[in-house]
């Protein structure tokens, strides 16, 4: 097994198997990653076992015998980031260990291996359970929700996101209780119709990484696990098992009262009024015509307060929130949000377009 591949491309793998690999590994294995070399092309491989990556990439000066390696994926990882180099060389020794040398220099790397049939083997999905989507749509949706997610074990049905098809709308939700977004994407590559599923928040967060915005991503479907796939890459995950809460229910029909803000001086004003608020996360806002009035208090820190401009003729009303709850789906949102209101008990509607709904339920005034 002998190989030259270019470093940056390595090491953008490596970046993600290490994300992939759990840091709490009781069986070696698992530390590893998987090399394979046929004729051109090195298939690599990371698992933690519930989430599992796979990336082909092209290399030059190969040996034509077919070889499968394991090494540790850390230490190959940190023996890449350390070369300035642009090309590196693989080449397995006899004694099970794996040289790596840089183009030009005199460094030398020699990395111990493990039999690669102890690697845990991963399940193909067939063809026909895949659909197509956008990659800008799928990281839209993603960034839209995933930050909603429950991180309350107790509540293992409301730790991931929520995905489900309905009347060719790809739809994606996530609620930890208090707050719960939604979005939803038309689909014109429609899939055989499944129930819906709820997917673990770290493969969303790979794919995050991983995502560009252009070409297509096909999901599938596949005895209890979803797959990404798109260009040299495959990524699955096992999904959470449970029933996801009725959403439907925590969308109001209607609303009272709207404003329209813009978006950036509403962050900025949270930001700062945030400031003072490190221990409860607790922040006020009064609606009163065309301005939004923002205030926080801590008796070990003192007070802030700050006034915004914003389209609204209703009645003034004061609210109280976790300011995090306002300000995870403002950033992601567009220039100027509308924000739908009845009364400070009940929960408020932050939209940006139709497609992305955020519901959030108000701490008490008065608490």
């Amino acid at each position: 097994m002998k190989f030259t591949i270019d470093k940056k491309e390595l090491f953008y793998i490596l970046q993600i198997a290490q994300d992939v690999i759990s840091a709490k590994n009781f069986v070696s294995i698992l530390s590893n990653i998987s090399m394979s070399l046929l004729k051109n092309t090195l298939t690599l491989q990371a698992t933690d076992t519930n989430t599992y990556f796979k990336a082909s990439l092209l290399v030059d000066n190969f040996s034509e015998d077919e070889k499968s390696i394991t090494i540790h994926c850390e230490t190959c990882y940190r023996a890449v980031q350390s070369l300035i180099e642009k090309e590196l060389t693989f080449e397995m020794l006899e004694e099970n260990r794996l040289i790596l040398t840089p183009s030009q220099g005199n460094v030398k790397f020699t990395m111990n291996t493990l039999p690669f049939d102890e690697f845990p083997s991963f399940i193909k999905a067939p063809e026909d359970v895949f659909f197509s989507l956008s990659r800008e749509k799928l990281e839209k949706m993603i960034h839209e929700t995933v930050f909603a997610v429950s991180d309350d074990e107790s509540r293992f049905f409301m730790n991931g996101v929520y995905m489900q098809i309905e009347d060719n709308n790809l739809l994606f939700v996530a609620t930890d209780g208090k707050r719960l977004s939604y979005s939803k994407t038309f689909l014109s590559d429609v899939p055989t119709s499944f129930d819906g599923v709820i997917i673990p928040p770290k493969i969303l967060k790979l794919l995050m990484k991983l995502l560009q915005k252009e070409g297509e991503v096909k999901i599938g479907i596949y005895e209890k696990t979803i797959y990404f796939s798109f260009q040299n890459i495959i990524i699955s995950s096992i999904l959470i098992e449970g029933p996801f809460p009725d959403y439907m229910r925590v969308i109001p029909k209607t609303q009272d009262y709207s404003l329209n803000v813009k978006t950036s001086h509403f962050i900025n004003a949270l930001k700062r009024v945030s400031l003072f608020t490190e221990k409860s996360k607790r922040i006020f806002c009064l609606f009163a015509k065309n301005t939004i009035t923002l205030y926080s208090e801590e008796i070990e820190r003192g007070y802030v307060k700050e006034t915004i401009f914003c389209e609204y003729e209703g009645p003034e009303m004061k609210f109280s929130f976790n300011y995090q709850y306002l300000l995870d789906p403002l950033l992601i949102l567009n220039d100027e949000v509308n924000i739908k209101f009845s009364d400070p008990h009940k929960v408020i509607t932050i939209t940006g377009d139709e497609n992305s709904i955020h519901i959030i339920m108000p701490m008490r005034v008065d608490a």
